[in-house]
């Protein structure tokens, strides 16, 4: 059913955690992973715009994933040897697979 070959990747897929307090005010976050999957990461597009007094760069991503993956909006994934990614609501064409756009992050 799956082509393994196309899913040369791995990712660990993390969920933010806020963590509270005894009186159950926010009091801090933390990102705990959920699952390593096998994935793909593709380049979407990439723009590039001169402004001052820096240059801005945009690069974004598609990740795609087996469809048991646990993956939602907004959970970040660290694509292994290549970087951390926050990811936006996932796609499933035809219930085979998931694909979901993602943006580079060096903040994460």
């Amino acid at each position: 059913m799956y082509d393994y070959d196309l899913f040369n990747q791995r990712c660990v897929i993390k969920r933010l955690e806020v963590i509270k307090d005894q009186y159950n005010r926010p009091k801090g976050e933390k990102w705990n992973p959920v699952n390593i999957y096998p994935c793909r990461l593709a380049k979407a597009s990439n723009s590039f715009t001169q402004q001052q007094p820096a240059a801005e760069s945009n690069e974004n991503y598609t990740l795609y994933l087996l469809s048991n993956a646990d993956v939602k909006g907004g959970d970040m994934a660290e694509v292994i040897g290549v970087g951390k990614f926050r990811l936006a609501r996932p796609y499933k064409p035809d219930n085979h697979h998931y694909q979901v756009p993602a943006v580079w992050d060096d903040e994460l």
